[in-house]
């Protein structure tokens, strides 16, 4: 037997993603931020043929496809078996805006890390191909990246063994960074799915999430609830539902279906990977809209995920330079009938006691010649045969007890000398744990404040975290845990005189408190003050958590003064404490290599081969180990690492940081010479690099290059950005693309104030040296002339931004957004700002139709303007009009988004009672009818429970008007019975229950406050009508 691995290229339909949006996404903010990665959200509504470079892997069992252009999700798991494929494979590529930055598509399997649906999952990733050295080992597909925004590195290897039928994933997540870092971690799997579909959970109580990250889950009973619902079952759930196992028992989950018997499992390790979810859409009309949406055949599917904690609301901080490693499997299952009692990597075991009956399969994933079947009634075996497991074939054996079983009946798979393979107990005593769920902290204590600031911190709301550790230290102005967060979150922030602050107080109150001590260090080496930072690194070679890191740390000083001999000597050091730190071997290899030591080098390149093989320093300092000459065979060194560009920057960041600049220059002016597109912040940081070799004139000339270069997304996020926005300012002041990228990187770190100087000066060179406030700076910015950059109408957008959001000065904010719109009229982004900071500043909805009627038709049809038109349309009862609109195009919203479906009613509502007042009540019947309706090329359907009262009254209003008392009764009791969440829909139900002769209910709802006012408005429309 043998593995096959290689690369191919598969051609599929795919709907296209349109460019992305050119505006830096700063009002994105916790759960949603993106930055720095732009959206995708122009999506298209016809599929084109494209090309996508395929990695293949295959064995007698099975087949892989993993599309690397696709975020690397595994596309493909093909049963070559059962001649099926295992995944939700839909025949084109049709993304929905489901993804954090916007575009996501349905099928195969994702990977989510450090968030889900993560930044990139449409976009391409790094990988690698590790070919089998001998007969009988695996071959590997390794997929992984960089995270722009947490820069942390994921990768996943996906393996085949010659002779097992299963798919390996191991998962290594490393923290580049010098500080924690939240994550989690899910492998989302997508199978197909209808009513004969079930969910194979070894649990006995699930939660079920209904959408509040910050909120213990509701438990119920798995798989059947008191009611009586068995929520194994796909056709349980007529709602968009994600369920998690609460009391996870075993080590495998699955999806099966009944009607092929065929299903698909996955296994690991609990205390590796605790979460295990159910995701659908749901049964009903909602649900399978978004199976069209995504699937050009209609076909629904489910979502299997596994994840590292136990449910999608809980994150964990993963410590700097740490390296968390483990492995997961999935395979296709048959011939189980639906039932799995234990599962591992060596197979699935089905075991089924009726009375006195019964029933064991087994599904094995190798070959298993000379085994055993072992049956065993408490302590006694009672029966034992051989048994040869195949994956062709699923074994199937049935017994007849003599009675019914009162002990233990446990069935034990067995190998030849009777070592257990796997065992299951065919009579298990049902058990239900006792759901017990902590409340949140509550308290007005500094560990309360505490705890509370943590937890915010941990789901990205920064701001509020904070002020929850501000008033921790309100509670005890020495807290040390709250100081040392303050410190590290300012340290983040690039606010170094703060957290210098909060770590000199932590440490007044505790001189040897090595959180501090660290921190403190870090802000001194983040600003080149290594002398500084060195005393205080020193002292912590002595601490158990810091001292591998504080050796680093040291390595990099000594590095800067070019102590390659003590760098050398440090990295050991680091190492004999944290073997797993990547990037310590990777600058051990740098160092080596500048020392002459090259054949060592490669050895510890090797060695890290191992541990990270997706690690871009192998790429680069092999690169940099081989002669210059030709270059271009170097070069090729550096070219896996196109697929995602800002690697090289990236890594330049590490050469950089080590004071190595030469090397940094080197691999920046590689990927240049790559035929990569030239990016502004490429120049810039090599401006930085040429600045530590203390060449000012190099400087100038790469921001002269800069400005000349890429500047459409320009979207600086790192410290080393920071710095070198700062170096090139420093030479050259009056840059108004080096203020505005400045300005892009201190509002992206909360500092809008100073993010609005940043971007005023980009304006007005003479802001800079100017004390006036930002408001008379904002006000004399609209009478510069703007300088001659491409990036002048997102200026004047950001600037539109800040005052808005960050200052509240709408109207000040309206006119940056007018004149942003003035320079780039066809951008239908700066369209939809500019009304929504006009909504906020309090202009009404026929001036803003006014504003918004003055775009170009192709810009009013552009997705989320013809959605805002058609509102506004509605808004100044233009309903011909709007219903137009609302025909005009197929629309895309988000995922949980049923904004189109509002307009929709009222403009029909609307219409049906303008023909209404003229006496037609006839046409305004068949407008009520339209408004029960849900489209879906409004991105809606109907759900199991519809807020319909409204269309609902009116409807029957119009058939009783026409004499059809019936009908009209029909609609009014079906408005009485619907779902209601307004005073408005709560005001229609109490007028059909007045209208239905039930008096008393409507006036018991009409005394519900709120809806006594709208009752009364009813009436007089009523009677106008």
């Amino acid at each position: 037997m043998s593995v096959h691995l290689w690369e191919e290229t598969v051609t599929i339909p795919t709907y296209p993603v349109g460019e992305a949006n050119p505006h830096p996404p700063l009002q994105r903010r916790g759960y949603w931020a993106v930055y720095p990665y732009p959206l995708l959200d122009a999506l298209s509504d016809e599929a084109q043929p494209r090309e996508y470079r395929a990695l293949m892997l295959e064995n007698p069992y099975l087949r892989v496809m993993v599309l690397p252009e696709l975020g690397g999700r595994v596309w493909s798991l093909y049963d070559k078996i059962a001649g099926r494929e295992c995944l939700h494979q839909p025949p084109s590529i049709k993304p929905a805006l489901i993804g954090l930055t916007g575009a996501w598509i349905a099928g195969g399997i994702e990977f989510n890390f450090p968030i889900g649906h993560r930044y990139t999952t449409h976009q391409p990733v790094w990988y690698t191909l590790a070919y089998p050295k001998e007969d009988g080992e695996k071959a590997t597909i390794w997929i992984g990246e960089i995270c722009r925004r947490s820069r942390m590195m994921w990768m996943v290897g996906i393996s085949l063994y010659p002779d097992r039928a299963f798919v390996e994933t191991d998962i290594r997540l490393f923290n580049r960074t010098e500080l924690k870092k939240r994550f989690y971690f899910w492998t989302n799997c997508a199978v197909s799915a209808h009513e004969e579909w079930k969910w194979i959970l070894p649990a006995s109580s699930v939660r079920n999430w209904e959408g509040d990250l910050s909120e213990a889950r509701a438990t119920l009973p798995f798989p059947v609830t008191d009611e009586g619902i068995d929520l194994s079952l796909y056709r349980s759930y007529d709602r968009a539902s994600s369920v998690f196992a609460h009391d996870f028992r075993g080590g495998f989950f699955a999806g099966y279906d009944l009607r092929e018997d065929t299903g698909l499992l996955h296994v690991a390790d609990p205390r590796d990977a605790r979460g295990r979810k159910l995701f659908t859409w749901g049964t009903a009309d909602d649900g399978a809209v978004w199976a069209e949406r995504l699937d050009d055949r209609g076909v629904p599917y489910v979502e299997i995920q596994t994840g590292r904690f136990e449910d999608q609301s809980i994150w964990h901080w993963i410590p700097p330079h740490s390296l968390e490693c483990w492995q997961e499997a999935w395979y296709p299952i048959r011939g189980l009938h639906g039932v799995v009692s234990a599962a591992s990597r060596e197979g699935a075991l089905s075991v089924q006691l009726q009375g006195q009956q019964l029933q064991v399969r087994f599904h094995s994933t190798s070959p298993r010649p000379d085994h055993r079947l072992i049956l065993q009634y408490g302590d006694d075996v009672v029966h034992e045969q051989r048994v040869d497991l195949y994956p062709e074939r699923t074994g199937s054996w049935q017994f007849t007890l003599p009675q019914p079983a009162q002990l233990p009946f446990k069935v034990i798979i067995a190998t030849g000398a009777r070592d257990t393979l796997l065992e299951a107990i065919a009579n298990p005593v049902a058990e239900r744990e006792q759901i017990t769920i902590s409340p949140a902290p509550a308290g007005e204590d500094a560990q309360t404040y505490l705890l509370q600031a943590d937890a915010l911190e941990r789901g990205a709301l920064l701001d509020e975290a904070e002020a929850k550790y501000q008033q921790a230290l309100e509670q005890l102005p020495d807290y040390l845990p709250a100081l040392n967060a303050l410190a590290r979150i300012c340290l983040e922030d690039g606010r170094w005189d703060e957290c210098l602050q909060y770590t000199a107080r932590a440490l007044r109150r505790d001189p040897q408190n090595h959180e501090a001590m660290y921190l403190r260090a870090l802000c001194l080496f983040a600003q080149g003050r290594d002398a500084e930072a060195e005393e205080w690194l020193h002292p912590l070679r002595r601490s158990a958590e810091y001292r591998g890191l504080a050796f680093y740390l040291l390595a990099m000083c000594a590095l800067r003064r070019q102590d390659v001999a003590q760098a050398d000597d440090l990295l050991a050091e680091c190492l004999l404490y944290n073997a797993a730190d990547v990037k310590a071997w990777m600058m051990r290899a740098a160092v080596l290599r500048l020392r002459g030591e090259i054949e060592e080098a490669a050895q510890v390149r090797l060695q890290v081969h191992l541990l990270a093989p997706l690690e871009p320093l192998l790429r680069t300092e092999a690169y940099l180990s081989t002669p210059e000459s030709p270059e271009g065979d170097a070069g090729n060194l550096l070219k896996p690492l196109a697929m995602q560009a800002w690697g090289f920057e990236e890594v330049a960041c590490d050469y950089l940081n080590a004071g190595c600049a030469t090397d940094a220059i080197r691999i920046l002016e590689a990927s240049l010479r790559l035929g990569l597109p030239e990016h502004a912040m490429t120049h810039y940081l090599l401006a930085l690099a040429y600045s530590q070799k203390g060449l000012s004139a190099q400087v100038a000339e790469h921001a002269l290059l800069a400005a000349r270069s890429e500047q459409k997304y320009l979207f600086p996020w790192r410290v080393e950005d920071y710095h070198a926005l700062q170096k090139v300012l420093s030479v050259k002041p009056n840059d108004a693309l080096a203020r505005y990228g400045l300005g892009n990187w201190l509002a992206a770190h909360r500092r809008w104030e100073d993010a609005l100087r940043e971007w005023l000066t980009a304006l007005d060179a003479s802001s800079s040296t100017n004390s006036e406030d930002v408001q008379t700076l904002a006000e004399r910015g609209l009478q510069v002339v703007p300088p001659q950059l491409v990036v002048v109408p997102t200026l004047y957008r950001n600037i539109g931004l800040a005052l808005s959001e960050a200052k509240g000065w709408h109207n000040l904010a309206l006119r940056y957004h007018e004149r942003a719109l003035s320079l780039s009229p066809d951008d239908h982004y700066l369209w939809l700002e500019r009304d929504a900071v006009a909504r906020r500043a309090g202009i009404d909805a026929l001036t803003r139709l006014q504003w918004l009627e003055q775009a170009s038709q192709p810009v009013l049809h552009e997705n989320r303007m013809a959605q805002l038109h058609a509102h506004l349309l509605v808004q100044a009862q233009r309903y011909d009009d709007a219903i137009r609109v609302l025909h005009s195009r197929t629309f895309h919203v988000a995922e949980g988004e049923t904004s189109t479906r509002p307009v929709w009613v009222e403009a029909h509502v609307g219409k049906g009672k303008q023909l209404a007042q003229h006496g037609d009540w006839q046409g305004a019947l068949q407008q009520f009818q339209h408004a029960l309706e849900y489209p879906h090329h409004l991105a809606v359907g109907k759900p199991v429970h519809p807020a319909d009262a409204i269309p609902l009254f009116w409807a029957g209003l119009a058939a009783q008007r026409l004499g059809q008392d019936e009908l009209a009764r029909d609609y009014w009791q079906e408005a009485v019975g619907c779902a209601a969440y307004s005073d408005g829909d709560k005001a229609h139900q109490a007028m059909a229950l007045e209208l239905l002769g039930r008096i008393e209910e409507a006036q018991r709802l009409a005394q519900l406050e709120g809806v006594a006012r709208e009752v009364q408005h009813l009436r007089e429309e009523i009677a106008t009508a």
